[in-house]
């Protein structure tokens, strides 16, 4: 995947989809851990935040990286949606990201993402008072694409991207008709049947083409 850049000030969400077989509520354990590089094992991170069912959120941030935390869950059918809902307040140079979970019977997996994150410092415009305010770009784009409404594409349309349909569409044609420019999708990102998510409310369309918006931002379309 390729690394997220953000910017201090500016809450970002990392979202972690679980499967459990024995039903959510089997789930004991999940943290986050960040501040990592290269080989780096969780056991060298300073910077985490940490669940445990039962009791408060546990967060570790040595080098003051953060200054907001928050950790919550959607219910998707029977599986659970984690979101970690991150603000940092300094820069941090690339790092990967590393979730681990287990269930009760302490059944754990790790998830690994190399290079995941790389916090920048948010750049700041003058104003009129001649004070100095941080006015991200990423925010603002964030607020726009809230008012964006529903349904944001035709769930024929993704069909036939996708391969549910006896008719088809070019990833090109699916990218056009979203208002997007390009000409090739990752072949991982179709296969991981998202688009499947997507008809079946595990995820929203929204998010769908949010990550379609950040590809294509990120030169990966083409």
């Amino acid at each position: 995947m390729p690394t997220a850049i953000v910017e201090t000030g500016n809450e970002i969400q990392l979202r972690m989809l679980l499967y459990e077989n024995s039903g959510t509520s089997a789930l004991q354990h999940i943290a986050l851990y960040t501040n990592l590089h290269g080989k780096d094992r969780i056991d060298k991170s300073d910077t985490y935040v940490q669940y445990d069912k039962g009791k408060p959120i546990t967060i570790v941030d040595k080098n003051g990286y953060l200054s907001d935390t928050k950790v919550s869950f959607v219910q998707r059918n029977n599986n659970v949606e984690w979101v970690f809902s991150l603000t940092f307040a300094k820069p941090m140079e690339t790092s990967n990201i590393i979730v681990r979970a287990w269930d009760i019977d302490r059944n754990s997996r790790d998830a690994v993402f190399l290079d995941a994150i790389k916090v920048e410092q948010a750049e700041s415009i003058l104003v009129q008072s001649g004070q100095l305010e941080s006015e991200p770009a990423a925010k603002l784009e964030s607020d726009i694409l809230e008012m964006d409404p529903e349904p944001l594409l035709s769930v024929s349309l993704l069909k036939q991207w996708s391969g549910y349909s006896e008719d088809s569409v070019s990833d090109e044609e699916f990218l056009k008709n979203l208002g997007l420019e390009g000409t090739k999708i990752p072949s991982w990102f179709k296969k991981s049947q998202v688009a499947k998510w997507v008809m079946d409310d595990i995820i929203s369309q929204k998010e769908l083409i949010d990550t379609l918006k950040f590809f294509e931002k990120n030169g990966i379309l083409n």
